[in-house]
């Protein structure tokens, strides 16, 4: 359908539902793997982002309202997200700080990027960085479409200080919850999952920095 639309009249424009099959992406198979991303917000972002949801955008089409950018587009969030002027200056800092911060690389900040599909399902630091980045981009698109007091409210910017503080946190947060988990296991029926749920743990949380985010006793 889509070939046909383009074939005979290429101004017609596509549903978001034609767009997203022209990603070549296992739609079905992402928003599993999304849910089970912790990070609340960013969760939120990359479920938005997918389901074509995403506030104040899916009316622009055609010309980019951003001076510094002023290209012409057809899906507002491939364009807003990886093809915008605004969002391409943040390459050269995106990738570095998931280079950084995850044991999985990337070459470059596009959609491929961000595929879920492509990751083990017991990884959780990748899915989380790039949810936790996707929102910063959320930010800095929303400041320069929508805000109307920029003097007064400096502009959020990527970096990798802000994205791991993030990252940390949301990491001690599921931490802090496994432990008052086995906690409460070990008080009710003497459970003696302690090793495996930590080793499981300390698997799906690498970092760089942090490779086992539960120490061995």
């Amino acid at each position: 359908k889509n070939l046909t639309i383009k074939k005979y009249n290429s101004r017609v424009r596509r549903t978001d539902g034609q767009s997203n099959l022209q990603l070549d992406l296992n739609l079905q198979g992402i928003f599993p793997r999304i849910a089970r991303i912790v990070h609340h917000k960013g969760r939120n972002t990359f479920f938005r982002f997918f389901a074509r949801c995403l506030p104040g955008i899916n009316h622009q089409r055609k010309r980019c309202p951003l001076n510094e950018c002023s290209l012409t587009f057809s899906d507002p969030y491939i364009h807003f997200f990886f093809n915008c002027k605004l969002s391409t200056k943040h390459c050269n800092e995106i990738v570095p700080i998931v280079n950084q911060l995850s044991i999985k690389k990337i070459h470059s900040w596009s959609l491929n990027a961000i595929d879920l599909n492509q990751i083990s399902h017991h990884e959780k630091t990748f899915p989380t960085l790039m949810a936790i980045i996707m929102n910063q981009m959320w930010n800095i698109i929303c400041y320069n479409l929508f805000e109307t007091d920029k003097s007064n409210k400096p502009p959020p910017v990527m970096n990798i200080a802000i994205i791991r503080k993030e990252l940390s946190e949301t990491i001690n947060i599921a931490k802090w919850k496994l432990l008052k988990y086995l906690d409460y296991q070990s008080r009710i029926n003497n459970s003696n999952d302690d090793v495996k749920l930590k080793f499981e743990f300390n698997r799906n949380w690498q970092t760089v920095y942090n490779p086992l985010p539960i120490p061995h006793n």
